[in-house]
């Protein structure tokens, strides 16, 4: 049968996430491993302790835990490798809880959760490599902790069962001196817990990040920027960032497929004689040549000028259709010979 956490922390259900936090940090003080000591029952009654804040102070777990009776995690697994630099009570601290906590085994590194966040991008913009400047709340290393959860900063105290010698006496047939238990040999323990992160090692801070945006991008696909998401629980790696793409429209640029259409204007002289035509944005640099006796409505294809296709990297073409801009402004002298041409070119 599940557990029922609210019980272990001596709350209700309606209780708010302060109240949670509250409760947890008078539970965490009575039932300590450095106050019990190595009495069995009050370390595991310390481990549901901690496992019910875990999925309490969790929303997404505390609801799953509501409707179900379980708070199965789906984002923060716990990384295989061990911590490498852990001081010596927390290494105690994690072997003390590894066979009861598998997957919210405190202590141990954990994956940062994913975040998502929408961003615009306008049409013509999505036809190249975009940079675009986001302001996120991101869980961060807590400042006060450094992310270890204990005040390092504070006096560390020497540890009360082998007396700030880190060796204990083995009572045997063959006496012999062990590392002590309860402070992993180094004789002293960090009984101080940072209230500032809850006892996640975390804090929410407001980031300001510059993402590349890849072309192509239509609206409502979602892009994985990996490493960029909540930086994880005791110095576990970061989680992913997820761009919702919202497309604004263009009135001077139409999609279809990955194939970009457009219009252009261009004088009655290059229609007549031809010439070689740069694109406006956003396809400038784009040389279109324009044959001479080029008609208004007609349709030019750029190949690989497109959008490019998220899937291949492929890009599509650019269909360009011209349309003649007739002179306006012209004084009598200019029309009498435009008139003049006139009778001499039937077609002008």
């Amino acid at each position: 049968m599940a557990k029922n956490h609210y019980k272990v922390l001596g709350i209700n259900r309606q209780a708010t996430l302060d109240a949670v936090r509250k409760a947890f940090r008078q539970k965490a003080k009575l039932y300590h491993p450095d106050v019990v000591g190595e009495d069995p029952e009050k370390q595991e009654l310390f481990q549901e302790i901690v496992e019910a804040y875990e999925i309490l102070s969790d929303p997404e777990r505390r609801r799953r835990f509501d409707l179900l009776g379980r708070s199965d995690s789906i984002r923060q697994a716990p990384v295989p490798s061990p911590l490498s630099q852990e001081s010596g009570f927390l290494q105690f601290f994690s072997n003390l809880l590894r066979p009861k906590i598998s997957r919210e085994n405190f202590g141990k590194p954990m994956l940062g959760a994913d975040l998502e966040t929408e961003v615009s991008v306008t049409l013509e913009e999505s036809l190249s490599p975009t940079l675009k400047l986001l302001s996120l709340k991101i869980p961060m290393p807590c400042p006060k902790c450094e992310g270890d959860v204990w005040l390092h900063d504070k006096p560390a105290a020497p540890c009360p069962d082998c007396d700030g010698t880190g060796t204990k006496k083995n009572l045997g047939p063959v006496p012999f001196l062990r590392s002590c238990k309860r402070c992993d040999g180094n004789g002293k323990i960090h009984l101080t817990i940072c209230e500032s992160c809850n006892l996640t090692g975390l804090k929410t801070v407001e980031q300001r990040l510059e993402v590349d945006v890849p072309p192509g991008v239509e609206n409502d696909s979602v892009v994985r920027l990996p490493g960029l998401g909540a930086h994880g629980k005791y110095g576990g790696p970061r989680g992913d960032l997820f761009l919702n793409i919202r497309l604004t429209p263009s009135a001077n640029v139409r999609r279809e497929e990955d194939h970009a259409f457009t219009t252009v204007y261009i004088g009655l002289t290059d229609a007549i004689v031809g010439a070689d035509f740069r694109l406006p944005k956003p396809f400038e640099g784009t040389l279109l040549k324009i044959p001479a006796g080029s008609q208004g409505g007609q349709t030019f294809k750029l190949r690989n000028k497109g959008f490019t296709n998220l899937k291949s990297g492929r890009p599509g073409h650019l269909y360009v259709t011209i349309q003649i801009r007739v002179p306006q402004g012209l004084g009598e002298d200019e029309k009498i010979q435009l008139l003049k041409m006139k009778n001499r070119i039937s077609d002008l």
